[in-house]
């Protein structure tokens, strides 16, 4: 039976217990007589008052989530479907021959999907060649004129004849797009190959490096799929770009290349490091403006140049090619917007000297290896500090250092496996080993002299009183539910404390297995967690001498509590996933905890909340910039509302920390009392507190539905209410261990309205959960009324 009848079965009920039952009437009987009135008694007096009485049972609610019953993945408003990710296009069997009965024409033959089915109702859209991937031609005109030239063959499978193509086309390398149009869905899927051989840049760019961040639905420009933004491509594919968006023709260039048609770097650069221009835009030949936060660094090349890619033209790696692109304006400047980026010696000649920087081939008699730098790589090559201890060279906002167009951080974390691998947890002491390899080859854990393939972990020596210096320090949480939110910090909301260092008096080494001691925390708890946080240091074998702090994935470790035994935790998110996007950007708090959403979850658990900063400022609600008393900082929260902050209709999540104000929305006019986004800027309605100021609009680029995008594939999105925990929305007194005073938001009802944040939808969670609100016990109440 569905929910829906369900439902009108409980209403019919209802109203049946509601109405009684009807008989005949009886006949009427006589008449009574009528007595005379009495007179009243005088008044007694009072009697002594009686004990009190028990109070009364007072009103009480059930803290359960109902939303399973209409959002489930059998119901009517079925949650799963609404979140399922449509309009994947794709193309196969790709082929361009001479006809069999009229070789002078080309046949191009492809098939096409929709969301893993035949597309059986496209039409023809349009239709390119690049002949040596210079010249672009368009076909379109001609068969519009003549429809009878493309042909569906009803089974997801078409052909398009190119008349005289053989000699029009066929004796250069060229790249043939043909775009069709599915008629069910107006998706647009392009289908695209080369013949008779690969165009000279044909793998420049890697298609997988694009659809790792905007998805393969074609989603591209802010929230799709309403708004693709990638014209004639789904998924996004740089093959098919290129056929437009192509180099200058050498024969002619002055008039070859028009300007809605730019070149692929320019737009690919521009687009994604417009953020950071001269003047926080980057203006297409189009006239569209882009501010667009990058969710890595521009300056690691190999995030879209693959090593693993081999240019037919110069028969090296795309990377290759990319560092050793020489220097000019126009390349440079594709990434840094103009001279403005820069503040170094000699910038006033280079605005002086040269009439037009941005069109200078700066290659011809200046940077030619002689006199100065000559390639992009000997530009970025990171190699070392100066005398005033400034790079030489680019390092990430994350420590990595750019070489050779690669984030060394990422390349020497990604030759690491590193694991804790045991616990023995007595109630006293824990006792837990852990163990590393390095290219597929076991380390000494202890090391303490780095090199090449011989790391150092956690020995960094002494300091100038002889005391151990330590790069490792543990983090550890206790469960409730399923969830490691009993922190034993009195300082903050849910977060772990103490934080234990490693060092050689806790730590010892066998056979390249480490062992450390440190001691139990009092705690009553099921399960735990121990995060294991820093960095290895190494030295990179690309660039001698240079020792690269590796972000190799913290390892955790589950246990159940005074036995050591290992317990696992439902999964939620991939880590993998985040990484897609975020190479080498992730954030790292003081470089020790890195890649690893588990470890994140330690401290950003639903019992996270900043109310003690604002507190500790001097802010109440009334003064803050989002009207709250706290903010929380578990995972789902701050990730969902971080995504979709660019939203139109969102409102604000800003966190307040002692180290700056975050704040995310469509808008900085929706923060009343907002003073900009600054250092040092002082926070309204504090005790005089000075703090940095940042304001983020995210450029999410995907649907905000594409749940996989992050989540692990099949994930319930209603999950166990015994052991996903609900958020605490404030913290209640000053006493930040205490967490039976929480204000309590449901965990499938915070899922939802994180994203659904407009009113309307919260008070329809609400209506089939609960407000907000303290119970008796905590979360433990609504553990015990799941059960």
């Amino acid at each position: 039976m569905s929910n829906f009848f369900r439902c009108l079965l409980l209403i019919m009920a209802g109203a049946f217990l509601i109405s009684g039952c009807e008989g005949d009437d009886g006949a009427a009987g006589p008449a009574g007589v009528v007595g005379a009135p009495g007179q009243d008694g005088a008044a007694g007096a009072d009697g002594p008052a009686g004990p009190q009485g028990p109070p009364g049972p007072g009103a009480s609610m059930t803290p359960l989530e109902s939303c399973a019953v209409c959002h489930d993945a059998e119901s009517f408003a079925s949650a799963p479907a609404a979140h399922e990710v449509s309009d994947i296009g794709s193309f196969a069997d790709f082929a361009v021959a001479p006809d069999v009965a009229v070789p002078a024409d080309l046949i191009v033959s492809f098939s096409a999907t929709v969301d893993g089915a035949a597309a059986t109702a496209a039409t023809f859209r349009r239709a390119y060649v690049s002949t040596d991937g210079l010249v672009r031609t368009s076909l379109t005109d001609e068969i519009e004129l003549d429809p009878t030239l493309f042909t569906n063959n009803g089974d997801g499978t078409y052909s398009l004849r190119i008349v005289d193509g053989a000699a029009r086309f066929g004796g250069a390398n060229s790249r043939y797009l043909v775009v069709v149009l599915n008629g069910l869905n107006a998706l647009e899927i392009a289908a695209v190959g080369d013949y008779p051989g690969p165009i000279p840049f044909a793998g420049y760019a890697s298609n997988e490096a694009c659809v790792d961040c905007h998805g393969a639905s074609g989603e591209v420009g802010r929230f799709a799929p309403t708004n693709r933004g990638g014209h004639y491509s789904a998924p996004m594919n740089v093959d098919a770009c290129v056929v437009c968006h192509r180099p200058d023709n050498p024969a002619t260039p002055d008039e070859d290349e028009e300007p809605s048609y730019m070149r692929l770097y320019r737009v690919v650069h521009g687009i994604h490091n417009s953020h950071n221009f001269p003047d926080g835009e980057f203006v297409s030949d189009r006239g569209n403006a882009y501010d667009v936060s990058y969710p890595t660094y521009m300056s690691n090349c190999s995030v879209c140049h693959r090593e693993d890619a081999i240019l037919p033209l110069f028969g090296l790696p795309a990377l290759a090619v990319a560092n050793s692109m020489p220097v000019s304006g126009e390349r440079c400047f594709s990434c840094h917007g103009s001279m403005d980026s820069w503040d170094f010696t000699g910038l006033e000649f280079h605005l002086t000297g040269i009439p037009d920087p941005e069109t200078a081939d700066c290659s011809t008699d200046c940077h030619n290896g002689g006199f100065a730098r000559a390639t992009v790589a000997e530009f970025h090559n990171y190699a070392g500090e100066d005398a005033n201890g400034d790079p030489i060279g680019i390092v990430t906002g994350r420590g990595g250092p750019i070489y050779n167009g690669v984030d060394l951080s990422v390349a020497e974390g990604a030759k690491f496996d590193w694991a804790i691998t045991s616990m023995v947890d007595d109630g006293v002491n824990l006792t837990f080993t852990w163990q590393a390899s390095y290219n597929g080859v076991g380390v000494d854990p202890c090391n303490a002299t780095v090199g090449v393939g011989a790391p150092v972990f956690h020995d960094g020596g002494v300091d100038e009183n002889g005391d151990p210096i330590s790069r490792l320090r543990t983090y550890r949480s206790y469960a409730q539910g399923d969830d490691f939110i009993i922190g034993t910090s009195t300082g903050a909301p849910g977060q772990p404390d103490p934080r234990a260092n490693l060092d050689t008096t806790n730590t010892t080494c066998a056979g390249n297995v480490a062992t450390t001691v440190i001691p139990a925390a009092a705690v009553v708890a099921e399960k735990a967690r121990i995060a294991l946080g820093g960095k290895p240091l190494v030295e990179s074998p690309d660039s001698a001498g240079l020792v690269v702090a590796a972000r190799v994935p913290s390892p955790t470790y589950d246990w159940a509590v005074g036995d050591g035994a290992p317990m696992a935790r439902r999964g939620i998110v991939d880590t993998e996933l985040c990484l897609d996007c975020h190479v080498g950007s992730m954030y790292q708090h003081g470089g020790d905890r890195v890649d690893n959403v588990d470890y994140c979850l330690v401290c950003h658990n639903s019992a996270s909340n900043e109310q003690n900063v604002r507190a500790g400022m001097g802010v109440d609600a009334s003064e803050a910039y989002d009207g709250q008393v706290g903010e929380t900082y578990e995972m789902k929260t701050m990730l969902h509302r971080i995504h979709s902050a660019g939203v139109e209709g969102q409102p604000p999540y800003v966190i307040y920390r002692n180290r700056g104000i975050y704040a995310f929305a469509p808008d900085e006019s929706l923060l009343p009392n907002w003073p900009g986004t600054g250092d040092d800027l002082p926070v309204f309605g504090s005790d005089g507190v000075l703090q940095d100021h940042n304001f983020h609009s995210a450029d999410y680029p995907r649907a905000l539905n594409a749940c996989a995008a992050c989540h692990v594939e099949g994930l319930p999105l209603q999950p166990d209410q015994a052991q996903a925990m609900a958020t605490t929305v404030e913290a209640g007194s000053e006493v930040w261990d205490d967490q039976l005073d929480d204000v309590l938001q449901g965990a499938t009802t915070t899922a939802c309205v994180t994203c659904h944040a407009d009113a309307a939808s919260r008070g329809h969670a609400y209506q089939n959960s609960w407000d907000p609100q303290e119970f008796p016990e905590g979360r433990q109440t609504i553990i015990d009324a799941a059960k």
